[in-house]
């Protein structure tokens, strides 16, 4: 594994993905890693909303639907994660139906 932080993105048609790949990514600010995926993946680029930013800051992922692309999309849903090299990613500390 590498030591620099990577974005994910997963093309999603229902439940599966379709096509998915990485890009360093500087985790502060993480459209300009989104942009250069979707140049690569022949995806139009998603509006980032303040809902994004939300998502993002909270959990490092989140996802894109048809209302927030001006064209149309022949997928489901754009899914963006934000990998890092040194951890596992954030979760609930506890799951009611696992105690």
């Amino acid at each position: 594994m590498t030591d620099e932080p990577k974005l994910w993105a997963r093309k999603m048609r229902g439940q599966k993905i379709a096509v998915s790949d990485t890009e360093p990514c500087d985790p502060a600010d993480p459209q300009e890693a989104l942009a250069e995926l979707c140049r690569r993946m022949d995806v139009p680029r998603p509006m980032w909303l303040s809902k994004h930013q939300k998502e993002y800051d909270a959990f490092r992922r989140t996802a894109f639907t048809q209302d927030h692309f001006v064209e149309r999309i022949p997928f489901t849903r754009l899914e963006i994660e934000l990998i890092l090299p040194d951890g596992p990613t954030k979760r609930a500390q506890r799951h009611p139906l696992m105690e």
